[in-house]
């Protein structure tokens, strides 16, 4: 007897060859010999408790052993998660929807549209499994990271949810600003399951006894890139946080989390603010799946740092539905000290002649900007007022747009310029990264960097590029180019030829490939009254992975009985409209034979059938009727040990037809 998951002596000995096998595979690659993998995680959902303890510490000594060297180990956190002290790191998770639960209700209620530390989540991956028994860790021993971030959600055969584009954001945010400082997801990329011999390895019912049935091929998970390699709206929202954490989490990571009690998540603005010594930012949502809330009126932030207390935005305002925020607080850029600003960070390029930082807009709110007025000696906005207090300048009434920026000159002569792009544009914004260059640009298509390359996609043949980086040069060989200087960006207008796609859907008819078969006899009299006319179709069946489904679709003019393998099938056949007889549990590996008898009618009557099979490997068989199907004549019924005799092919009949109202 073998117990999996466990110290068992035989498990053990299957693992050490997994683990083996897997160093000799990462050789190179581990961070360890300059490669990229950081941390392994040793087990999934391992809901042991204090039980699994001494099997989690096992299986990192067995990686060590072979090798497997890297800063972290990690296992799933929630639930009652095997957490041996200080040897693993627990990772969390949190998902739009529940595709998972065995009921069919509405999911009315989702904490991680909350912001809140780390906890023991019992809603990821079932209903059923209950924890072993009281089990507390003391979490705040270990950095907060999560591995199971689902941007989108798998659907299952009970439960389908819609997921929208600011799902993933939502949570993205929350587990952000609630302090996490790694963001690990599930799944960014949507896939397909690989077909095996046996199976398409995905989870169900029937072979494994999972408690849920997911699509047998599809993994596309309603992912930010989708399983076609499209890219869905929700990937247009989650990179504008991943861009804001590539330039700023050196600045975030140290900042600790405080977090506001007993908001009503559904209709009060959730908040966070991550903080350190006098610097912070605040997070904001007004957001929850399937919910619309109200607009947050007068919204004013009153925020305690270390050295001194900051209201704002000067003039409270309106947050509308679906806002999702990260704003700074004593923000350091080139020496010159934001206080705050009602916009994003999204990133900084440095030029010859300025700095220029760029910001967007979140939603619908305004954006207003307060600079400390040290170290500054001229301040202009061109779509904006400019109001200097003592301490303070206050830049508000701000149009947010690609041409919306405020200068500033410092007091040792250096420029920095702020670009206020909408929240529009920046679903359009894409930045790369070239060796230690950055490359800043807005498109209303798709862009990725190769090789130096700046690869154009998308629907248009009428593409826009917009560089922030004025040096940045395009050369589009056989396209027609135009190019617009402006005073902080360069603007390309690249035309490509356009290409038609025709699709053509047809439906097929089911008995499309199939012949007619008559059934009907020249002249029904009385010494032949009680004869039936029998059609035999042999074959084999030798795909290796065991039969899913077999159906026998039929429509004959005459009443009929079948026999499969030498058993008949007691479904009610009625004449004249298609037929779904189940033939799961009939049909067999190997060879196989099947019996229609159809009783002696006179005239022009016959029949056409499909037989298709479903393999759990996803494999398909059809088996239509034709001149391989043999009949004969009969006043009985053959026994399983007898020989059917004097087999002829069947005669095909011409002009049938099924009516599209008995399908």
């Amino acid at each position: 007897y073998l117990k999996d998951r466990s110290n068992h002596p035989v498990y053990q000995q299957y693992v050490d060859r997994y683990y083996c096998e897997i160093a000799n595979q990462l050789k190179g690659l581990l961070y360890k010999d300059g490669g990229p993998v950081i941390g392994i995680q040793l087990e999934n959902e391992y809901w042991r408790g204090q039980q699994g303890e001494s099997h989690i510490l096992w299986l990192k000594q067995t990686a060590r052993k072979h090798g497997l060297d890297v800063p972290m180990y990690t296992i799933t956190g929630w639930r009652a998660a095997s957490v041996p002290k200080d040897e693993v790191i627990p990772l969390w998770g949190g998902y739009p929807a529940e595709p998972w639960t065995t009921h069919i209700k509405k999911i009315k209620t989702n904490s991680n549209f909350s912001f809140q530390l780390p906890m023991n989540d019992e809603s990821i991956g079932n209903d059923l499994v209950k924890p072993y028994g009281n089990y507390l860790v003391d979490y705040t021993r270990y950095p907060y990271f999560t591995c199971e971030l689902g941007i989108g959600n798998q659907i299952s055969e009970h439960r389908r949810p819609i997921i929208g584009p600011l799902d993933g954001l939502a949570i993205a945010i929350i587990k952000t600003g609630s302090g996490s400082n790694l963001l690990g997801y599930y799944v960014f990329t949507g896939g397909t399951n690989p077909t095996g011999v046996y199976t398409t390895l995905e989870e169900n019912k029937e072979e494994t006894g999972y408690w849920n049935e997911y699509p047998d091929i599809s993994y596309d998970f309603q992912a930010a890139i989708r399983e076609t390699g499209e890219l869905a709206p929700s990937y247009y929202q989650i990179k504008k946080l991943h861009y804001f954490l590539n330039e700023f989490g050196s600045d975030l990571a140290p900042m600790l989390p405080v977090l506001p009690d007993d908001l009503d998540a559904k209709k009060a603005l959730q908040y966070a603010i991550r903080a350190k010594n006098n610097s912070a930012f605040v997070f904001g949502l007004n957001y929850y799946r399937g919910i619309q809330k109200a607009e947050q009126k007068d919204v004013q932030f009153d925020i305690k740092l270390a050295e001194e207390n900051i209201i704002f935005p000067s003039q409270a305002v309106n947050i509308p539905d679906s806002t999702i925020f990260i704003w700074p607080i004593n923000f350091n850029m080139d020496d010159v000290l934001l206080k705050y600003a009602t916009a994003q960070p999204l990133c900084m390029l440095a030029s010859k002649d300025a700095t220029d930082w760029y910001f967007i807009q979140n939603h619908g709110v305004q954006p207003e900007f307060a600079f400390a007025v040290s170290g500054i000696e001229e301040i202009e906005a061109n779509k904006g007022n400019v109001r200097k207090y003592p301490n303070q300048y206050i830049i508000s009434n701000l149009e947010p747009g690609i041409n919306c920026f405020i200068k500033i000159k410092t007091t040792d002569g250096r420029q920095l310029r702020v670009t206020v792009l909408s929240y529009e544009e920046s679903n359009k914004i894409w930045l790369f990264r070239e060796k230690d260059k950055k490359l800043l640009f807005l498109s209303n298509s798709n862009l990725y960097l190769q090789n130096n390359k700046l690869h154009i996609f998308g629907e248009s043949p009428d593409r826009s590029l917009i560089s922030f980086n004025n040096e940045f040069k395009i050369n589009a060989s056989g396209k027609e180019l135009k190019k617009e200087l402006r005073d902080t960006y360069v603007k390309f207008h690249i035309q490509v030829p356009a290409k038609d796609i025709n699709v053509l859907i047809e439906k097929r008819p089911i008995f499309e490939n199939a012949s007619w078969l008559k059934t009907s006899v020249d002249e029904v009299e009385e010494n032949n009254k009680l004869f039936n006319k029998l059609f035999i179709k042999e074959f084999s069946i030798g795909n290796p992975s065991p039969i899913k489904s077999s159906k026998l679709y039929l429509m004959s003019e005459t009443a009929c009985r079948i026999k499969a393998n030498n058993k008949w099938i007691n479904q009610m056949v009625n004449p004249n409209i298609v037929n779904n007889i189940d033939l799961t549990g009939y049909l067999k590996k190997g060879e196989n034979q099947l019996m229609f008898a159809f009783p002696f009618v006179d005239g022009n009557k016959a029949f056409v059938a499909k037989i298709e099979l479903d393999y759990f490997n996803s494999d398909q068989l059809e088996i239509f009727t034709d001149r391989t199907w043999l009949t004969a004549e009969s006043y009985t019924l053959p026994a399983p040990w007898s020989l059917i005799s004097n087999l002829n092919e069947p005669e095909i009949v011409t002009g049938k037809k099924v009516k599209s109202n008995t399908l």
